[in-house]
């Protein structure tokens, strides 16, 4: 039942701003996606075959930005910058993806022209739990992951041989 409340928070907030924004009566699904891992929002259109013209499918958003701490503040950027998208796509009648018009767009209803919301004030960021280091002196380039690597993996610079240094606070066998 939670979930269906967060959705139809989502579709009420997305309603309310194409309305204040660009004064229209907004119709389309809004749709939360599980399989939304990289990107948080996104306008899905197709070609329409007869105005040879963007026309708006659906909104999606990703599940993440209600389930790992985001605030409302970057919910309402998110929702904003991909309106922002419908109606560049819509006026200039072609996908502009994030084109000097489209950032124009952004700066005249007054949000950042970026592709990113900022990762530092979500206050469930997933830290990097290994790194990794290249023994050769002449390199020594690091690398953070996520998940521990295979022990064959080498340097991708100098194909040196890689030392692992755990990171979180949990220690694990090796």
């Amino acid at each position: 039942m939670k979930g269906s409340h967060i959705q139809k928070t989502l579709e009420d907030k997305v309603k309310r701003l194409a309305k204040e924004m660009f004064d229209w009566e907004m119709n389309k699904p809004v749709l939360i996606s599980n399989r939304m891992k990289r990107t948080l929002g996104q306008y899905v259109w197709i070609i329409n075959q007869d105005t040879k013209r963007p026309e708006l499918v659906r909104f999606q958003f990703a599940a993440k930005l209600f389930r790992d701490g985001y605030s409302e503040e970057d919910i309402e950027l998110v929702i904003k910058h991909e309106l922002i998208h419908w109606y560049t796509d819509t006026i200039e009648g072609r996908p502009c993806h994030h084109n000097e018009i489209w950032k124009a767009n952004c700066r005249r209803f007054g949000i950042l022209d970026s592709r990113l919301v900022d990762l530092e004030n979500n206050k469930n960021r997933q830290d990097y739990k290994w790194r990794y280091q290249c023994t050769n002196p002449k390199c020594g380039v690091i690398y953070n992951r996520y998940r521990r690597i295979p022990k064959n993996y080498v340097c991708g610079k100098c194909r040196g041989v890689l030392r692992e240094h755990p990171l979180s606070s949990v220690v694990r066998p090796i």
